[in-house]
């Protein structure tokens, strides 16, 4: 059977679209794959990730505090990176200071502690200043409850068929 005329024309234009379609999207795909580059993970972002646990109401206190820009938290930030940078130059010199590194993993987590502790002082002040009824809703994100099959982030743990899953390992078959 072969096709002429008017049919044929719609049909091979019908292939030529469907051909750039998948072209483009094979592309799309591949470039995703390979050259997507993660926007870096600074504080507020990190912040904003974790903050998932909480309500909207909080999330958007938090973004609209941590937009601001705190100079404790601008501080304790800078002073952080600065830690780290040292702890690299640490690792990498040649000959190895095993003093000034261990120097400089401690600065680092003094540095870290301090950033931690203005970030949840920002944080304590968000959720005090939230009403009961939306604190009642955060909910933790991952871990211990989450395996418990209690918390699983701000939905909750999955509607379950049938009875809890017993404690301990299963009992083995008896064949």
């Amino acid at each position: 059977m072969t096709l002429g005329g008017r049919s044929a024309k719609v049909l091979l234009a019908a292939l030529a679209v469907s051909l750039v379609v998948n072209f483009v999207g094979a592309g799309y795909l591949i470039a995703a794959r390979f050259w997507y580059e993660p926007p870096p993970m600074g504080f507020t972002r990190a912040v904003l990730l974790a903050g998932r646990i909480y309500p909207p109401q909080i999330q958007d206190a938090l973004k609209e505090a941590l937009g601001k820009r705190p100079e404790a938290l601008r501080r304790a930030f800078r002073a952080m990176r600065e830690a780290r940078r040292e702890t690299f130059e640490a690792m990498r010199a040649d000959p190895l200071d095993r003093d000034r590194l261990t120097a400089a993993l401690a600065a680092e987590r003094a540095r870290t502690e301090e950033l931690q502790e203005a970030g949840h002082a920002i944080l304590a002040a968000t959720i005090a200043a939230a009403p009961a009824d939306v604190r009642a809703e955060i909910r933790p994100m991952r871990g211990r409850e989450s395996r418990e099959g209690k918390g699983r982030g701000p939905g909750g743990a999955p509607p379950q068929d049938g009875p809890p899953p017993p404690d301990g390992p299963p009992p083995p078959d008896d064949e």
